[in-house]
C-alpha cells in the first residue's frame, strides 16, 4: 500500500496537524508501506527535523503533491485551511481519502474520517466509516508510561504551550507559580530563556525540539495547553493540568474535564485575556492522592495503540476497494 500524508505547520497554526499524521506515518513505515509527506513545515525547525527522520520515501512541498498523486495511493489529510475543492483532493485522484478531523476540519470527501479525541467532537461527518475515541488517538512510538507521581516536595514540573506556544502560555504560568509551592524544579519549553528564568531559581527554559521527550519522562506534573499534545502527556500517566488557548481546543478542554482526567488550570479568551483557576492549580500541585487518581484514570483510558488501529482500518478499506 502506498500512502501520502498531507499537513502543514506554522508558529500560528501550531504543530498538531503534522504531529498527528507523523504518528500514523511512523506506524505505516514500520509496517513497510511506501509513505510520502507533502506539507509546509520549514518555519518550525524541530518539526522539520522530526519529519525528515521518520523514514518517508520523499518529503515534498505541497505544490509538488501532483508528483505522488495516483489512483492506487491513499491520501491522509489533516488540515483546517486546504479548500475542499483543491485539485489535490479530487476523489478520482486517489484510491481513497482519509481525513483526520475535528470540529474545525472542512467536510472533505473521505472514505474514512478519524476524530483523534475523547469523543466525536461535534464533527458533522458524512463518511460511513468513522473512528473516534481514545482508542483511535495516534501516539508516537517514543512515548512510554511514567514511573509515578512523586512527593509534593520533590516534584519536577513541566510547562509548555503546545508545539510552538504562539500565545506565550509558558511565561504566563511562570508568573502564576513563581516563588510559590514547595516543588523541586520547573522546566519550561519556550523560546526566550531570559523572560522566565530570572523569576525563580527553580525555573529552567529549554528550546522546542527533541529534548522535550526526555524532559517529559522526568516530570511528575505537567501544565500544558488543551491541544492534541496533551494526550501524549496523559497517555504516559503523568498528572496534568490544562489551559484552553484557542477555539479549536474547546472540545478537548470540555471532554477531558468531563472524563475527570485533568485538572483545569485556566483559559485564554479569543481576545487574549487570561483567566486562571487557583484551586485547580493548587490541587494539582499539593494533593498527592489527587495526582495518583489522575494517573490511574489515564493509564486505563490510553493504551498507545491508536495508530495501529487506524492503520488496520485503512488496510481493511484498501483490501475492500481492490
Amino acid at each position: 500500500m502506498r500512502m501520502v500524508f498531507r499537513a502543514d505547520a506554522t508558529p500560528q497554526i501550531g504543530a498538531g496537524h503534522v504531529m498527528r499524521l507523523s504518528a500514523i506515518a511512523e506506524e505505516a513505515i514500520k509496517r513497510g508501506f511506501e509513505c510520502f509527506f507533502a506539507g509546509n513545515i520549514g518555519d518550525i525547525e524541530w518539526l522539520d527535523d522530526h519529519v525528515n527522520k521518520l523514514g518517508f520515501s520523499q518529503v515534498l512541498k505541497p505544490e509538488y503533491i501532483s508528483r505522488v498523486m495516483d489512483n492506487q495511493s491513499v491520501l491522509i489529510i489533516d488540515s483546517y485551511h486546504i479548500p475542499v475543492d483543491h485539485f489535490s483532493l479530487s476523489p478520482q485522484s486517489w484510491k481513497f481519502i482519509v481525513s483526520i478531523s475535528d470540529a474545525q476540519t472542512p467536510d472533505y470527501i473521505s472514505k474514512l474520517v478519524v476524530a483523534p479525541g475523547m469523543d466525536a467532537g461535534g464533527i458533522n461527518q458524512k463518511s460511513s466509516n468513522f473512528l473516534f475515541g481514545p482508542e483511535f488517538i495516534p501516539f508516537r512510538k517514543s512515548i512510554s508510561k511514567s514511573e509515578g507521581v512523586g512527593d509534593s516536595t520533590n516534584l519536577r514540573l513541566l510547562v509548555f504551550g503546545g508545539g510552538t506556544d504562539y500565545f506565550g502560555m509558558a511565561p504566563e504560568v511562570a508568573r502564576l507559580i513563581r516563588q510559590k509551592y514547595n516543588y523541586r524544579e520547573a522546566n519550561f519549553i519556550y523560546h526566550d530563556r531570559l523572560e522566565i528564568e530570572p523569576m525563580d531559581p527553580r525555573f529552567k527554559v529549554f528550546p522546542f525540539g527533541s529534548v522535550l521527550d526526555s524532559i517529559i519522562n522526568q516530570s511528575n506534573v505537567v501544565i500544558t495547553s488543551a491541544s492534541t499534545s496533551s494526550f501524549e502527556i496523559l497517555a504516559r500517566g503523568i498528572p496534568t493540568g490544562i489551559i484552553r488557548l484557542v477555539g479549536n481546543q474547546d472540545n478537548n478542554f470540555r471532554a477531558l474535564h468531563e472524563a475527570e482526567l485533568v485538572s483545569l488550570i485556566g483559559s485564554r479568551s479569543d481576545d487574549g485575556v487570561w483567566d486562571f483557576s487557583l484551586p485547580g492549580l493548587e490541587k494539582l500541585m499539593l494533593d498527592a492522592v489527587y495526582r495518583q487518581t489522575l494517573r490511574e484514570r489515564n493509564l486505563k483510558v490510553f493504551d498507545l495503540e491508536g495508530a495501529s488501529r487506524i492503520l488496520e482500518k485503512i488496510s481493511e478499506l484498501y483490501k475492500e476497494s481492490q
